[in-house]
């Protein structure tokens, strides 16, 4: 195929019979890859993302790419519409579909020996593919707007609970801060003593999770990064130090309610008990983080604590 081509690699005329081998061979290309007969253009588009989403991370890729990678049609398909990703092997890109959908338009009116790709259809289909790629390059940004706004979703239970017991613990302040231990002994003493009330919590509210000791780590686990996406102001963490800010607690207060209060299988009576889980293995641990200098719970804030949460998340049902 020619490359001095306009609009999504196509030259401006053709010959009928290269167009129809162009539709056969692209859609031959795209049922190798994906397992299934081409459809809308909007809808294949997505399908596609799972090769060409741009935030997919490398080992997905890599297992995909194992599946879907097809061998290089002869003659070569137009540049736009073929990706090399070995010798001999290749994909159909999501230009390479959107000019399968003119081809196949165009072909449907056709007569002679020669078909022409109007200028009109080609900037309807990459309109379409436009509005596509844009969708795909901000959607991290996006998803970081929209956590950053408290929007999104469910904060997963292990990071409602890493709040929680920052809460508890009355870290809402720098002096305050839960602070990682130099020391390899002191540190593994005081992951224990996080790790048990966060488990306590988890398990009561949802028995079947499974989260890994090291997942629920202050200073090194997914849940506080995950809260923390949520909680971008909010939660602090610093220098392997962690805490809410100090006029912010209220505020957390109401986004735990939110996140606990739109859980459908919870009720008031089954997060007072699960909070009341965390504060009894809070205080069995509490000695080595008293020996870290960590612990700062007061049983008079703890009750408040209580009420406040149980009062927010009702809040939160009743809007």
């Amino acid at each position: 195929m020619e490359d001095d081509a306009v609009g999504i690699g196509l030259p401006e005329m053709m010959p009928t019979a290269s167009a129809r081998w162009l539709v056969e061979t692209a859609t031959l290309c795209w049922r190798l890859q994906y397992g299934v007969s081409v459809g809308a253009l909007p809808h294949d588009l997505e399908v596609m993302k799972q090769l060409y989403d741009p935030i997919a991370q490398g080992r997905r890729l890599r297992q995909a790419l194992e599946v879907k990678e097809t061998p290089v049609p002869e003659p070569a398909l137009p540049a736009a519409w073929w990706l090399t990703t070995r010798e001999g092997s290749g994909l159909l890109t999501p230009e390479g579909r959107a000019g399968l959908a003119v081809v196949t338009a165009t072909l449907s009116g056709a007569e002679g020996d020669e078909v022409r790709f109007l200028p009109e259809e080609i900037a309807v289909t990459e309109r379409c593919l436009l509005a596509v790629y844009r969708s795909w390059t901000r959607q991290r940004l996006g998803r970081v707007i929209e956590l950053r706004n408290k929007e999104g979703g469910q904060l997963h239970i292990a990071g409602v609970a890493v709040v929680l017991l920052l809460l508890l613990n009355r870290s809402t302040s720098s002096d305050r801060a839960m602070e990682q231990p130099v020391d390899p002994t002191k540190r593994a003493k005081v992951d224990a003593a996080v790790i048990a009330p966060l488990r306590a919590f988890i398990e009561r509210l949802d028995p079947t999770a499974k989260v890994s000791d090291d997942s629920l780590s202050l200073y090194r686990g997914w849940a506080a990064t995950e809260a923390r996406r949520r909680l971008t102001r909010e939660l602090i963490l610093n220098a392997g130090r962690i805490w809410i800010g100090e006029d912010d607690r209220d505020e957390v207060i109401e986004f735990l309610g939110s996140q606990l209060g739109g859980r459908v299988d919870l009720t008031p009576e089954s997060t007072a008990a699960a909070f009341d889980a965390m504060v009894d293995s809070y205080r069995m641990h509490r000695g080595a983080l008293d020996m870290s200098r960590l612990a700062h719970e007061r049983p008079s804030d703890t009750d408040r604590l209580r009420q406040n949460i149980l009062a927010a998340m009702d809040a939160s049902r009743r809007r």
